[in-house]
């Protein structure tokens, strides 16, 4: 090798190296329907993320890592709470963890309407990811013995697992 190649050689080697450390850095983090949805906030992200990616006990930040920031519910939280409270007296199974004066409730949008979470002390309660597998908004899910027709307020309460 002649040294004006041996020259040439390192530049070109630590320009591949900056530049694959650039596409490294860049490269999309989290699935594609975390980014779809975080950018769209659209229903069909949403349902396939509390199906998939989404689980009981899961904090406040790992959600907000995959779903982005929600809007915490200030209003008719009382209201949330009181389902939250019969539903778990009649299923106790999908609403296991309850309801404590404390708990937050976080709702993620998709389109004019959200989905609301429940945590307390910083982590998901009451989620059961099985109501979103193959399903959208909507969609006709299973509940408790009945099927619950998903859709404006029911979708919300269907949503604080």
């Amino acid at each position: 090798m002649t040294g004006s190649v041996k020259h040439a050689v390192i530049p070109v080697a630590v320009l591949l190296v900056v530049v694959g450390l650039g596409v490294v850095a860049t490269w999309p983090s989290g699935s594609v329907e975390a980014e779809h949805y975080q950018r769209f906030q659209d229903g069909k992200s949403l349902y396939a993320l509390l199906g998939s990616r989404i689980h009981r006990g899961d904090s406040l930040q790992d959600v907000e890592e995959i779903l982005g920031a929600g809007v915490a519910v200030t209003k008719d939280v009382d209201a949330i709470r009181e389902f939250v409270r019969r539903e778990a007296s009649l299923n106790s199974e999908s609403f296991q963890d309850g309801v404590h004066p404390g708990d937050v409730f976080i709702n993620y949008p998709y389109g004019d309407e959200s989905t609301t979470l429940q945590f307390r002390n910083g982590y998901l309660v009451n989620h059961d990811p099985t109501l979103y597998y193959d399903t959208e908004p909507g969609i006709v899910i299973q509940g408790r013995e009945e099927i619950i027709e998903v859709s404006g307020e029911e979708e919300a309460i269907q949503s604080a697992r």
